[in-house]
């Protein structure tokens, strides 16, 4: 083999050797984005529900305190358009944890 044909596979080898590197530090960095995103929709997930549950609880325990039946306090709640307000709000909280 000529020392022409071991410098050009030599540096066939170099930049295979680069590409590889640049390819596992672009994948570690995306591994490292897909991380943070679950973490945060994880997060989401956790508290999402559990907040707005005690928050209506605390407007239902106010509005008892007051007089009203659990049925008149408990009315808004419990609707379907109730529940789609707060599943909009879930799914955009979500979509904004994942960077959507």
């Amino acid at each position: 083999m000529s020392l022409e044909a071991i410098e050009k596979v030599t540096q066939v080898e170099v930049e295979n050797k680069e590409r590889k590197a640049a390819a596992e530090a672009e994948a570690q960095a995306g591994l490292e984005e897909a991380r943070e995103s679950l973490a945060a929709a994880r997060k989401v997930l956790e508290y999402h529900l559990a907040d707005k549950a005690a928050e209506d609880r605390a407007a239902v325990e106010e509005a008892l305190a007051q007089g009203k039946s659990l049925e008149e306090a408990a009315a808004d709640y419990v609707t379907e358009e109730s529940f789609e307000v707060w599943y909009g709000a879930f799914c955009e909280a979500l979509k904004q944890a994942v960077g959507e």
